[in-house]
């Protein structure tokens, strides 16, 4: 069974593939299908995606998000409308287990970035990325998943112009779960992308509050 909230892709056939995190799963890209394997049987996987496509004199910015449903072989798979472009990165995460992998069909691999000045503050209801621009998921194993939108100093944001962008919270976009989450608590998993440059930090919400680890 698959339940298609959204998926918006591009015009780019590649077969290339770069894989972080869980060892277990292994992602492949082909023209218009992403295929996701070494999940347990049943399981729910979101697939979200942040997409560049490239135009004329521009890029045009899409995002994706689909949940899917792994069979009995542990395969999930999502079907695209267009094929997928080489300047998009993706993350993959078991809603059973919490674990996450990021991916990217580009051959140059998925681009990581250090925590930096990115924190959870607040009442660990708020989340600060060293960027100024950001498309967050985070998953909580069994409870759900959320993402955001924002840019510094615009819309999301909710601390202004100050080099960092800062979402919170109550602004959560359901993706999966019962109930929105209250907090950046320990044993979720952040995964925070700059979508104009396409690079990606994927942190446990401890190591970002003060006097985490770091």
């Amino acid at each position: 069974m698959t339940l298609r909230i959204a998926l918006l892709l591009s015009f780019t056939v590649t077969l290339a593939l770069d894989v972080s995190a869980s060892p277990d799963v292994a992602v492949r890209f082909e023209n218009r299908t992403i295929t996701v394997s070494g999940l347990s049987p049943g399981t729910e996987v979101v697939i979200f995606g942040v997409l560049k496509i490239p135009m004329t004199y521009h890029s045009r910015l899409q995002r994706s998000t689909t949940v899917v449903t792994a069979g009995n072989d542990g395969v999930a798979t999502a079907k695209a409308d267009i094929d997928i472009p080489i300047t998009s990165v993706w993350a993959i995460a078991d809603l059973r287990t919490g674990k996450v992998t990021t991916a990217t069909p580009s051959p140059r691999g998925v681009r990581t970035v250090g925590i930096g000045r990115s924190t959870i503050h607040g009442n660990a209801d708020q989340f600060s990325f060293d960027r100024s621009f950001l498309d967050l998921l985070y998953v909580h194993a069994g409870e759900g998943a959320w993402i955001w939108h924002a840019a510094d100093g615009g819309k999301g944001d909710e601390d202004g112009a100050n080099g960092l962008t800062t979402v919170s919270v109550k602004n959560a976009i359901h993706i999966s779960g019962a109930a929105p989450p209250k907090v950046f608590s320990p044993g979720g998993t952040l995964i925070a992308i700059d979508f104009i440059d396409l690079v990606v930090l994927t942190s446990d919400p401890q190591a970002l509050s003060p006097g985490g680890q770091r």
